[in-house]
């Protein structure tokens, strides 16, 4: 690359602004690594040309960007990866997408009072309104500390008491195998009409007796204590027994308590729960 950039090192104190010769000085930029001065150069040129020229400038900005962001994040390196964002927002300042990932890595470093400003600036985009909504309920996960709920115990088994779409009670055994949360077709049928959840897709269950067609249906929040998942799904399907004392109203499965370090203590019928 040395010779390149002699050339147009030298031919650009001559004549600055020749595009032609800043192009190839970005091109030459980004084969040597320099990711921010091939970004600087190209942004000027951006900024130089027409509307109907700045597209080709658009598409390959946005290529490197999304290329650095994924080799970033892939490292976990946050510090860089907020440094490198942080230059893209001095040319494009209200960028959602630039913002989003600014607040995403202020999140893996803890940094929660810097990522809570960031959505809070984007709170009223309806296009972003559920990423932010998501980043938002990880936040709030991460300011809670470890709470002991009450189980209920029935012979075997513990039930725990939920909430869902912070409104209706629901009764669900703790169950560690299920790789996602169950609901009742009899529960489900007394509250659809009222919360109206939305329809995700038809998924062929495990059980006992085999595999079974059963509708997955996503609620906009599920709570036990102050823990709150937002977009919460359940499988609904019928259970023997549902609504009973001894079986509740279905299963409490991982999709919930993967976001947790959590424990049973059998001892005292609690289920303790810590934030990852």
């Amino acid at each position: 690359y040395e010779p390149v950039k002699l050339f147009t090192d030298t031919w650009l104190r001559e004549y600055p602004y020749d595009k032609s010769l800043r192009y190839i000085q970005a091109q030459w930029q980004l084969a040597a690594g320099q990711i921010d001065n091939a970004l600087e150069t190209l942004y000027a040129l951006m900024n130089e040309m027409s509307t109907a020229e700045q597209g080709r400038y658009v598409r390959e900005i946005s290529e490197i960007v999304d290329a650095e962001i994924a080799r970033l994040s892939e490292q976990q390196a946050w510090q860089p990866l907020i440094r490198f964002v942080e230059r893209l927002l001095w040319h494009e300042p209200q960028h959602p997408p630039y913002i989003l990932m600014l607040a995403k890595a202020h999140i893996e470093l803890q940094q929660f009072s810097q990522a809570k400003a960031l959505l809070y600036s984007l709170q009223y985009n309806e296009y972003y309104a559920a990423q932010v909504k998501s980043l938002l309920a990880i936040i709030a996960l991460s300011d809670l500390r470890e709470v002991s709920v009450a189980l209920e115990k029935q012979r075997e088994h513990y039930l725990v008491n939920g909430l869902v779409n912070n409104n209706k009670t629901i009764r669900l055994m703790v169950d560690t195998g299920a790789s996602i949360s169950v609901m009742s077709t009899q529960y489900f049928n007394s509250i659809k009409n009222r919360l109206a959840p939305t329809f995700i897709r038809n998924a062929k269950i495990n059980t006992a007796g085999g595999y079974v067609d059963s509708p997955i249906y996503q609620f906009s929040s599920f709570a036990i204590a102050d823990y709150r998942i937002p977009d919460m799904q359940f499988v609904v399907m019928d259970l023997e027994n549902s609504g009973s004392k001894t079986n509740g109203d279905g299963l409490l499965g991982m999709n919930f308590l993967k976001a947790f370090n959590f424990q049973i203590d059998q001892q005292n019928s609690r289920l303790l729960l810590k934030p990852r």
